[in-house]
């Protein structure tokens, strides 16, 4: 952005705003059969490496799940135990960070189990993500916003750079007039979703997230209000010193 960009940049990142995804419940499943997965801990290798060595990104995510599998059954005398484990190793994999770390820490798990997940973690863990967002979201889901404010002619404007599929970079501009426009497109095309793809689809909205957005903009109107009455009030005195600066002149005369 051109002349006197703002260095305060607002970035939202799709991994941190997305739904809650470190269930309690994934940390139990590995922990408790955490000497299974460990012993197998090159097989598991070979099975994310054989799946992301392909055509991976023409295959069902379900061959992942198919090959861990495999090398797992032998290890289970229940399914359902073993379907369980398969999930909760993917799903650690994926969005395994910093605070998985320390928390699967504090569930003591191994410093084993945990070397495997981070190594994981690192050689698949973001072609895992971006896989699983093209299949649930298609090739064109935004993983990241990053908005800077400025001046572009003297006017306010804000520039967007969006992050398409982790590759793709869209930067587009708006007014503050138009970035309120494009507020309220998307609020309209929430509305009217539970009539076009049904009301299921309202289970899928974070009720915090709508609440930080209405705070937000009933912010906004206040400050514009305050703002707007600060104005004027400077303006009554200026007008009364005029008067007072008319009086004066005319006394003198």
């Amino acid at each position: 952005m051109s002349d006197n960009e703002d260095e305060n940049t607002e970035e939202y990142n799709m991994d941190v705003i997305e739904e809650e995804t470190h269930r309690t419940s994934d940390f139990e499943d590995l922990i408790e059969y955490e000497d299974i997965i460990t012993e197998n801990s090159k097989h598991l290798t070979k099975s994310f490496g054989k799946f992301f060595e392909s055509d991976y990104e023409f295959n069902d995510l379900s061959k992942l799940w198919e090959n861990i599998r495999i090398t797992l059954e032998p290890e289970f005398e229940d399914i359902d135990d073993l379907a369980d484990v398969v999930n909760a190793l993917v799903n650690t994999v994926q969005n395994l960070d910093s605070e998985t770390v320390v928390l699967l820490r504090e569930k003591d798990a191994s410093e084993e189990l945990v070397k495997l997940l981070k190594e994981l973690n690192f050689d698949y863990g973001y072609r895992l993500d971006r896989q699983f967002n093209r299949l649930r979201k298609g090739r064109n889901w935004w993983s990241n916003i990053k908005t800077n404010a400025g001046f572009r002619s003297q006017r306010p404007t804000f520039e967007h750079e969006l992050t398409i599929d982790y590759s793709e970079t869209v930067v587009f501009n708006s007014s503050p007039n138009t970035t309120l426009i494009l507020i309220n497109h998307f609020a309209k095309q929430l509305e009217s979703a539970p009539e076009l793809v049904g009301e299921d689809v309202l289970l899928e909205m974070n009720k915090g997230a709508i609440q930080d957005v209405i705070d937000r903009l009933e912010k906004l109107e206040q400050d514009i209000n305050d703002y707007e009455e600060e104005i004027d009030q400077i303006g009554e005195m200026d007008s009364e010193e005029d008067s007072e600066e008319s009086s004066d002149t005319s006394e003198d005369q």
